[in-house]
């Protein structure tokens, strides 16, 4: 028999995985995006860019999974996916425990739960479930938790360490995570002195710092060992203005929506909350708060500073997203010796309001990529099946394409909002051959655009496939995307 500890905990991991699975259904099946039909039209190539910048965990699983199982690049995605839903419950379930007390009603366990969910599950990291990798990702997310639960909880330091550095070589722009998360169970501790959290403030710096040292160390190895000028860690530029651009791309990465429907929701999260905490007259926690979104906010934009192409994506500031589950978090702190019943009513309607969104975004999205799918891989089979009749009746094979836009751009289908679940892959630079390839089942080389059909495809508006889009000049297709 279970004992009542145990029946709650059963539970809770019920709860938690019946949403993720709710909310996360349509990324379970395979599904593509942009970089997809990079895995899936350069398996190996795709595996050495892994190698070189420093995703060592994603490289050796293509490698692995294509080259020594010989797993299809939709079974593995499949599998990446339920890794990442599992990483992901997982990693709730550890911050759900580690925040919530004996004396916490239902309605207190109920709320830091939403609010744990919403931390992991936030609107930006909808992105981790977009790719092909998304299981290394969410595991080196979940270990991330697990580091900052064992150094700051149960004050451990060699084993935060290496799982930090694991989860580095999963995806380097996860270690905000453990420095969010850390942050956080930190500021929550009550019992502890001023001078064990700076402490423990330090602790959480070496181990970034040391694991910053061997990324870098890492990525440069790796790239001079394949004899390779490695594009990602750029150079320190005495001529740069770095405070200039560190505000800027703060003032960015908040105003950055990404795939969210509600453009400035974590700005206007973070100001609702202040505003509450003050209302509640909760001044220490309005402290601590502002104390956790200036530090995970830094966690997320300063390091994209050593990057050679400074670029913020959902992916690398998702911490920022996790903001919106920490509010939800430190409202239901406030109200935890207060029996006010106005403050409950006010953070219970916060909190589902803002858990609402939050599905909403992710089932929405869900659906995108469903009907994306869908109508892409029906267009590019249509573009797929004109060349291999051309070559069937010519006699040759299509070497060349020259991609074209018409004049007006239709970046998705069915009008979607333009974000990574929806965006036609003919519209990106770096997988529009790879999608033809993939379908056409050999390779093809992008050359440049000829000025005629510039001309010619620039003056017509197409809204649907139409054979005239196809122009075929000996091994050269001319191919304009609606």
């Amino acid at each position: 028999m279970f004992k009542s500890k145990d029946k709650e905990n059963l539970i809770i991991l019920s709860i938690i995985t019946l949403l993720s699975i709710i909310l996360c259904f349509n990324f379970i099946k395979f599904h593509t995006v942009p970089d997809t039909y990079d895995v899936l039209a350069n398996k190996q190539e795709q595996s050495l860019v892994f190698f070189k910048d420093g995703r060592i965990i994603s490289g050796l699983y293509l490698c692995l999974g294509c080259a020594i199982l010989n797993i299809s690049i939709p079974v593995l995605t499949v599998i990446s996916s339920i890794i990442a839903i599992v990483s992901q419950i997982i990693a709730v379930y550890i911050i759900y425990k580690s925040l919530i007390k004996k004396e916490s009603t239902n309605i207190q366990k109920a709320l830091i739960l939403i609010g744990a969910f919403v931390t992991i599950f936030n609107p930006l990291s909808i992105e981790y479930f977009a790719y092909f990798e998304s299981g290394i990702i969410c595991l080196g997310k979940m270990l991330c938790v697990i580091a900052a639960k064992k150094l700051i909880l149960d004050k451990k330091t060699i084993y935060p360490l290496v799982l930090v550095l694991i989860a580095s070589i999963c995806y380097q722009g996860i270690l905000n995570v453990f420095i969010t998360i850390s942050i956080l169970f930190i500021v929550m501790q009550k019992d502890e002195s001023f001078k064990e959290k700076l402490k423990q403030i330090f602790s959480v710096g070496y181990i970034c710092l040391i694991t910053l040292f061997v990324i870098i160390v890492l990525i440069k190895g790796i790239n001079n060992f394949l004899g390779e000028n490695q594009g990602r860690i750029g150079n320190l530029d005495i001529h740069k203005n770095y405070v200039l651009q560190l505000f800027t791309l703060i003032v960015a990465s908040l105003k950055f929506y990404g795939n969210l429907f509600i453009e400035n929701l974590v700005s206007i999260t973070l100001i609702v909350t202040a505003i509450i905490l003050l209302i509640f007259v909760k001044l220490k926690d309005l402290l601590k708060y502002i104390e956790v979104v200036i530090v995970t906010i830094l966690a997320c934009t300063v390091p994209i500073l050593i990057q050679s192409y400074p670029v913020i994506s959902a992916r690398t500031i998702a911490s920022i997203g996790s903001l919106i589950g920490i509010s939800i978090i430190f409202l239901t702190k406030s109200i935890e010796n207060d029996n006010k019943k106005f403050k409950q009513v006010i953070v219970i309607i916060f909190s589902i309001f803002i858990f609402g969104l939050n599905a909403f975004g992710y089932i929405k999205n869900g659906m995108m990529i469903n009907v994306s799918n869908k109508l892409e891989k029906e267009y590019l089979l249509q573009i797929v099946n004109e060349i291999k009749d051309y070559e069937a009746k010519e006699g040759k094979e299509i070497k060349n394409v020259a991609i074209y836009y018409n004049l007006k751009h239709n970046f998705t289908f069915c009008n979607f909002p333009n974000n990574t679940f929806t965006i036609k892959t003919l519209y990106t630079s770096y997988a529009r051959v790879e999608c033809i390839e993939y379908y056409l089942g050999h390779k093809l080389k992008e050359v440049s655009k000829n000025d005629k059909y510039t001309k010619y495809f620039k003056n017509n508006n197409y809204k649907d496939f139409k054979e005239e889009q196809l122009i075929f000049e000996g091994d050269t297709v001319h191919l304009c995307v609606f």
